[in-house]
């Protein structure tokens, strides 16, 4: 699994699985249970965007062009970043 690590106080964290991907990316929230994401491809368009109700949310990818983005978790006004690849 690829994740946030060694992050503490009121910084959102979160495990992705697979990375890379093809048709879907599963997001489990270690610490909080509701927020925010993005998907945002490689010229900073938001391509996907929802809410995260709950300890596991799966992201659809299978329409998406292959390639690197960056996914954006928002939880408590703050802010974590990973890069994804969609192979």
């Amino acid at each position: 699994m690829v994740g946030i690590d060694d992050v503490t106080g009121n910084t959102p964290q979160f495990t992705t699985f697979p990375n890379p991907a093809n048709d879907q990316i599963t997001l489990v929230l270690n610490a909080w249970q509701r927020g925010n994401y993005s998907l945002i491809d490689a010229a900073g368009r938001t391509v996907q965007q929802g809410r995260l109700v709950g300890e596991r949310t799966v992201l659809p990818t299978a329409r998406m062009d292959r390639g690197i983005y960056l996914l954006r978790v928002e939880a408590n006004s703050e802010r974590v970043s990973q890069r994804i690849v969609l192979e």
